[in-house]
């Protein structure tokens, strides 16, 4: 052919119509929209500290997903207090929770990269030390 080069893309799907052709583009189209939006995930980062803002090293971060079928995730803290969870654009109940603090928990549907700082709270035992020694105290006399 002079004056007319081939094209090996095209030369390939010659014995496809126009209509066919339009179909298979419009499928694989929407073959990947659809898992971008299925596969997609979001990031949920932060910092765990405590009133006093120290961060608290070794701190259990727990996503339990509100739909019960879905997997749960979860992080440990660094010793910068900093954790980072990979989440499905689900919602979940977020729990952070450290030896001698109390348990903190919030709800959140993730979309995109969220950045959650918690504080704990120092766990109030001085009752329960009091009732120890009293049933003690008890059990001997």
């Amino acid at each position: 052919m002079i004056g007319k080069e081939a094209c090996p893309i095209t030369d390939k799907f010659h014995f496809l119509s126009q209509c066919m052709r339009i179909k298979i583009y419009l499928f694989l189209f929407f073959l990947v929209l659809f898992q971008i939006n299925v596969f997609s995930q979001s990031i949920l980062t932060g910092k765990v500290e405590d009133s006093l803002n120290n961060p608290l090293p070794n701190a259990n971060i727990i996503a339990e997903p509100q739909d019960s079928l879905k997997q749960m995730k979860f992080a440990i803290t660094g010793e910068d207090g900093q954790y980072r969870l990979k989440l499905e654009n689900i919602p979940y109940n977020i729990t952070a929770s450290y030896l001698g603090f109390e348990p903190y928990t919030f709800n959140i549907k993730p979309s995109g990269t969220l950045n959650r700082d918690i504080i704990l709270e120092l766990l109030l035992i001085h009752n329960a030390h009091l009732r120890l020694k009293q049933s003690l105290k008890s059990q001997w006399c």
